[in-house]
């Protein structure tokens, strides 16, 4: 069996040579319409010399503009540095003309409260000598009095005149109280004498505090002691027909006994508090706490 014939190579090698020579042809045929056809290196020199010039330019330019650029992002940096700096500083500024401002003002009010706080001491030892005077008096003692007498007369007005005038200062307000309380001056009654010889009657009690304070037979009646805080107090016997008692607290107040006829108690809170043998009649209780209350 022959083996079948091989085909040609010098035909293969034409075809090739064929393809090269129309790829080539195609491309001579565009250089040749793009002009280029016949042109030297020497014709290219312009050309070339065009582009070197252009980048020697362009890079001189870049070198140039690039410590510019620099520069000029410093100068702005530097002026927005200054103007926070600036802006920091002004701030600063008014703060301290601000505390200057405040300081005095507040060393003003500072200096009238540590002034009016002496004044207040001073008369309320003022106030002690003379209810003292009155009281060891050999010609004629507070405690022997007469109703209408001078020696009561000038116990009632100094009573009255420092409680007016301790009227938002509640501590002394309360050392008046009890002073008068442990003296004698405001019991109910005073040995054969009906009625108290100092009368806290329209007196303005209001935020008195004495916790666990004695009051035991005191006489309040009419007097305002709004928000008073009597916790714990003794006010066995005592009298307040009369009294505004709103919001005072008598929380395990030891009332026994006392008159609390015709008062305002309207939101008093008497938790826990003793109230045996009390008189509430008329009072006006709205609001008033008593939970716990003994009866």
């Amino acid at each position: 069996m022959q083996d079948a014939p091989r085909p040609p190579r010098r035909k293969l090698r034409l075809n090739f040579k064929s393809a090269y020579l129309a790829s080539h042809g195609l491309a001579g045929g565009v250089y040749r319409r793009m002009g280029f056809k016949g042109k030297t290196v020497w014709d290219w020199l312009p050309l070339l010399l065009l582009l070197v010039v252009a980048a020697s330019i362009f890079l001189s330019v870049s070198r140039f503009m690039t410590p510019q650029s620099v520069q000029r992002d410093r100068l702005v940096q530097q002026i927005t540095d200054q103007q926070e700096h600036s802006t920091q500083e002004e701030i600063l500024q008014q703060q301290s003309m601000m505390q200057q401002l405040a300081t005095p003002e507040a060393s003003v009010i500072a200096q009238i409260g540590g002034l009016v706080d002496q004044e207040h001491e001073q008369n309320l030892a003022n106030y002690l000598d003379r209810i003292s005077a009155l009281l060891i008096s050999r010609s004629s003692p507070l405690l022997q009095s007469r109703p209408g007498s001078l020696e009561r007369t000038l116990a009632q007005v100094r009573t009255t005149d420092i409680l007016n005038s301790f009227s938002s200062d509640a501590p002394r307000k309360a050392i008046v109280i009890q002073f008068l309380h442990d003296v004698g001056l405001i019991q109910v009654n005073t040995g054969a004498i009906k009625g108290p010889i100092v009368s806290l009657a329209i007196a303005n009690l209001a935020g008195l505090t004495l916790p666990q304070a004695n009051l035991g037979g005191a006489n309040l009646d009419g007097a305002i002691l709004t928000s008073a805080t009597l916790t714990g107090a003794i006010l066995s016997s005592s009298s307040m027909r009369g009294a505004v008692l709103t919001k005072a607290k008598f929380i395990g107040a030891n009332l026994t006994g006392a008159d609390l006829s015709g008062t305002n108690l309207e939101g008093a809170d008497f938790t826990g508090a003793i109230l045996k043998g009390a008189n509430l009649g008329g009072a006006d209780t709205k609001g008033a706490t008593l939970k716990g209350a003994i009866f």
